[in-house]
């Protein structure tokens, strides 16, 4: 019996660098949410929403509730979304 050892350290390739970009928010928006409830993250979520919403001001918000933090938002449930809004934000897992 042979018992091999490989080594994970891998190396790692160039890099290009990316100019970083910014959402455009002028023109309000329309803002999507993706949510699952973790209960570790309810108060604060609640409250990156309600910045949001006052900050922003986009001209819609729409918002997914996942019903269990364990299962995926269905493809054509998230489909629907992003064709209603401009932007989407995702939070803890979802």
């Amino acid at each position: 019996m042979t018992i091999r050892l490989y080594d994970p350290v891998g190396e790692v390739g160039p890099i290009e660098a990316v100019a970083p970009s910014r959402l455009d928010v002028s023109g309000q928006k329309r803002v999507g949410y993706v949510f699952n409830h973790h209960p570790a993250a309810e108060a604060i979520w609640a409250r990156l929403e309600a910045s949001i919403e006052a900050m922003l001001r986009p001209r819609a918000s729409v918002r997914i509730d996942k019903a269990n933090v364990a299962v995926s938002v269905p493809k054509p449930e998230l489909e629907r979304l992003a064709a209603q809004v401009d932007c989407v934000l995702v939070g803890v897992g979802a």
